[in-house]
């Protein structure tokens, strides 16, 4: 698209979207009313005037009416991604899986640089139970935005469904250090350290992360948990201390301060055991 009409484009879309956010179909045909009266339409924004009319029957309930406007767009040439991929999001809003994946991989195909299509395609083809094909696409996405933690963590999602746990690892880590601070990333990573590695493998893992990213909660917790499990108490309340300090009333920092006291009673009965003469 010329600069001109990207940037027209660009300020419809906007107003579209704004109008879908608020329910009003209303705005969405004043404003394809408008466009079309100022003659200004080129195919691209012929076509996301088609898919955003869709809104208009399905605001009313009538999701057969939006369907098979979403639908039509099959039969458009267009050049832009976005009315497909704002068709397939569209079509998602109806649980048409099939007709929605049809057109995030006709977004892919106009654009195969941008990472977010192989992302929606990735989890469509999992949800479909397609683990190979999922992996696949989110493999495409972390090469199509090799900085885009997203894509990674897809990657590591389906890697373990095909049990390519090499990848997975690979792929959960890359995407934690791109944002250490997203709490789900954390998360993933944690729990497939903990279901996959050694306790002693872990805390290697752990601490190398935690040396760069000391507030990631869910590797504080994960340490403390393999300490606990190694019965190094202090170093596991210290870690816990430093949990609680980020987020007293996360649940499993709870859990884990109650596994430290029944661990330190555990210790304690052993070593007063111990100490007991014969």
């Amino acid at each position: 698209m010329a600069e001109e009409e990207e940037n027209n484009f660009n300020k419809v879309h906007d107003r579209l979207k704004n109008a879908v956010a608020v329910q009003n179909g209303s705005e969405i045909m004043n404003i394809i009313h408008e466009v079309q009266k100022q003659q200004t339409a080129d195919n691209n924004l012929n076509a996301l005037l088609q898919v955003f009319s869709g809104y208009v029957p399905f605001f009313e309930g009538d999701h057969q009416a939006a369907k098979t406007i979403w639908t039509a767009l099959e039969r458009l040439d267009f050049t832009s991604e976005v009315p497909a991929l704002a068709a397939g999001e569209s079509l998602l809003r109806i649980n048409e899986v099939d007709l929605a994946l049809r057109n995030f991989i006709r977004a892919s195909e106009i654009n195969p640089n941008n990472a977010l299509n192989w992302i929606n395609i990735s989890q469509l083809r999992q949800n479909l139970g397609e683990f190979d094909a999922a992996a696949d696409a989110a493999a495409k996405a972390t090469l199509a935005a090799p900085k885009n933690p997203d894509a990674h963590n897809q990657l590591g999602v389906t890697s373990i469904q095909i049990a390519d746990h090499e990848d997975a690892i690979r792929a959960f880590e890359n995407a934690f250090e791109l944002s250490p601070m997203f709490g789900p990333y954390a998360a993933n990573l944690a729990n497939f350290y903990k279901q996959n590695l050694s306790s002693e493998d872990v805390l290697i893992r752990a601490n190398r992360f935690l040396a760069n990213n000391p507030d990631a909660l869910a590797l504080l917790c994960l340490k403390a948990e393999m300490l606990l499990r190694a019965n190094d108490l202090e170093e596991a309340i210290n870690t816990l201390s430093h949990a609680e300090n980020i987020n007293p009333r996360d649940p499993e920092v709870m859990r884990l301060q109650l596994e430290a006291m029944r661990v330190q009673q555990r210790i304690g009965r052993v070593n007063s055991q111990n100490m007991t003469p014969d």
